[in-house]
């Protein structure tokens, strides 16, 4: 950990500016920041990790175990734990909050740091354990007068109780395994933002509604190039969030925290999320996708702050979990000592939208890289490491770091836009729509009278279908729009744009979204089946009419009021579901089972319950088709 971190080694700090600042750390500084953090290790029970001396990762189980015992500390009552859902498997979701006793208030800031979501990418959730830790002895007291945090430290409690050697095997450690990346359903949960189709992205939404979190933080390992960084990061790369916010982290926010990092705290080097291309030397850096389908992206639509950490998985796992420690208490230091300007700055977005003050606000699409800046980045050497188990070759980062000139694309910019209208209009039959509006927290209204307005009618001239990924075979469609007078029927859905998550619901609806729930196979009608040529109304409308739409709201709690539905997955070969006592032996067969249920029965939720001999597959298939078929809640269950 010394000789990795900070032992009087000559680092590169990056300014806010992008220059380079290079300072030497000495023997004296290695005392003072690494033995008090060893120091801490001491002061409670040990994680996994702690006590394996690094060489495995913690279960779920285990995780749970390690929370209850936090209660016994000096400070334990500073923390709180509650089930958030359940994961497909039945495995519960914990959510743990820390605050100072009794000083919990809406007008606090509210953090939420979620961690594991790739369950191979462990270090968030061991980090987050060593940091409830030290709040239950008594640390961090300052962050807690500022904040109110909240921590999901096993986001996929399913991936991750899969561990096995062979899984991220090019990864410098943990040497006695990790878990899987996606979930059961064999979804990917950092794509699972716009559809949220998985019962822990179900889960997560329901604490984005009740808690309305300022700051959202998403913590990763990457094993991407040959970097000379200990770890990289992101804000929302959305080009459709608030410009303010989207200034205030990128100019001020994210540099403080690399500074303090890199300079005052352990002393690890940080910059931007990226990669090197392929050629050798590198001449491009470049960020990842600007699409809310991930996590920190979506978030910022919220006209909140969402944050991406990624440790570098060639760094030893102790490093990578103490840098990824480092980095979420600077973010935590940061954004306590800024609450009331991330507040204000959060208030004054939401009121943009709904009293639609200041500039109109448009939707961008049509998107590709920002122009490129010039800077001096890190590079290093990847040295081979057979793997003790022999299942193949880690990858550690070489000591020596060396700096290269290269062009560096870290943002977006769309290239057409559009402004948001008064209302969408959205007509009946749409329940996955709405379902999904709702689970996103987006105002829904139901039409009480005939209303006729001037309207934006997207006409679909083409219908292209991606292949199947994340169970879904994602569509884009080509047209364009006409202008009409449309008169509304009685029971049609309107959304407002004069409401805080507009551009959510713009991201959600709108035809020319790169990421919308059209995307995903949620709209009904001929975009479920049709593919190449075609011409018929998008079933969205944009009105552009001022006069104020009579509606009655729609809340979530309604439509998912009621018994749930129970359906056994049999297992089997062929798969054998039952309802009702009835058996049904294919897909087509249980599709058109859920379709009646929804006629008859409307959004009731949905109870799975999973026999002993059902696969993950069998699982996986069950709720991708229930989720499709428009039910808003699926609570799965093992049983008999």
């Amino acid at each position: 950990m010394v000789s990795e971190a900070v032992a009087g080694e000559r680092f590169v700090v990056h300014s806010a500016r992008g220059s380079l600042v290079v300072r030497t750390l000495i023997v004296a500084f290695i005392a003072m920041v690494v033995l008090p953090i060893s120091a801490r290790a001491q002061d409670g029970p040990l994680t996994v990790p702690e006590r394996s001396g690094w060489k495995e990762t913690s279960r779920q189980a285990e995780v749970a175990a390690f929370l209850e015992r936090l209660d016994g500390l000096p400070h334990g009552d500073r923390l709180a734990r509650r089930v958030i859902g359940r994961t497909s498997l039945g495995k519960e979701l914990l959510l743990v909050s820390a605050r100072l006793e009794g000083e919990g208030a809406p007008s606090k800031l509210r953090i939420l740091i979620n961690a594991n979501i790739h369950a191979g990418e462990v270090e968030g959730k061991e980090a987050v354990q060593i940091l409830l830790r030290e709040i239950a002895g008594g640390a961090h007291t300052e962050i807690l007068r500022r904040a109110d945090l909240f921590f999901v430290p096993d986001y996929n409690a399913d991936g991750n109780d899969e561990i096995s050697t062979r899984h991220r095997v090019s990864q410098y450690g943990p040497v006695g395994g990790v878990g899987l990346r996606p979930n059961a359903m064999r979804l990917d949960l950092n794509r699972d933002f716009v559809k949220v189709a998985s019962p822990e992205a179900r889960a997560l939404f329901r604490v984005f509604r009740e808690h309305d979190p300022h700051v959202f933080m998403d913590l990763h390992t990457t094993n991407g190039s040959a970097h000379g960084y200990h770890l990289t990061y992101a804000p929302s790369l959305s080009t459709n969030i608030d410009p303010s916010l989207d200034t205030f982290m990128r100019e001020d926010f994210l540099p403080a925290v690399r500074m303090n990092c890199g300079a005052v705290d352990e002393g690890y080097r940080l910059y931007h999320y990226g990669n090197f291309d392929r050629r050798d030397p590198p001449s491009r850096w470049s960020t990842y996708d600007h699409r809310p389908r991930f996590g920190t992206n979506y978030y910022g639509l919220r006209n909140r702050i969402g944050i991406l950490s990624e440790a570098y998985s060639y760094k030893p796992f102790e490093v990578r979990v103490r840098a990824t420690r480092a980095f979420v208490l600077e973010c935590l230091r940061m954004a306590a000592k800024e609450a009331d300007r991330i507040q204000e700055l959060c208030r004054s977005a939401d009121e943009r939208l709904v009293r639609a003050t200041g500039e109109p606000v448009a939707f961008g699409y049509d998107t590709d890289f920002a122009p490129a800046f010039e800077d001096d980045l890190l590079s290093c050497k990847l040295e081979r490491v057979p793997h003790p188990d022999g299942v193949g070759n880690m990858m550690r980062a070489g000591e020596k770091v060396e700096s290269v000139r290269v062009s560096v694309r870290v943002a977006f910019a769309s290239k057409q836009h559009l402004l948001l209208p008064k209302a969408w209009i959205i007509p009946s039959g749409q329940r996955a729509v709405i379902q999904a509006l709702l689970t996103h927290g987006v105002e829904v209204g139901r039409l009480k009278e005939v209303v006729e307005v001037d309207a934006e009618v997207f006409v679909v001239r083409r219908v292209s279908r991606g292949r199947r990924y994340q169970n879904r075979n994602p569509v884009v469609i080509e047209g364009d729009v006409e202008r009409r007078s449309l008169m509304l029927k009685p029971g049609m859905l309107v959304v407002s744009a004069s409401q805080r998550l507009a551009r959510v619901a713009a991201q959600l609806l709108e035809a020319r979204s790169e990421d919308s729930l059209a995307t995903w196979n949620l709209v009904a009608g001929e975009l479920r089946s049709l593919v190449g040529e075609a011409e018929f109304d998008y079933p969205v409308f944009r009105s552009i009419s001022s006069r104020r739409l009579p509606v009655e709201s729609i809340t979530l709690e309604a439509m998912s009021a009621g018994r749930p539905q129970v359906i056994r997955i049999l297992g089997g070969t062929p798969i054998q579901w039952q309802i009702d006592g009835r058996n049904i032996g294919s897909e087509d067969l249980l599709t058109q089972e859920l379709e009646t249920l929804i006629e008859e029965l409307g959004a009731v939720p949905i109870k799975v319950i999973v026999s002993p001999g059902a696969t993950y597959e069998q699982v996986s298939t069950t709720v991708d088709l229930i989720s499709r078929s428009g039910f808003l809640e699926i609570r799965p269950s093992r049983g008999r």
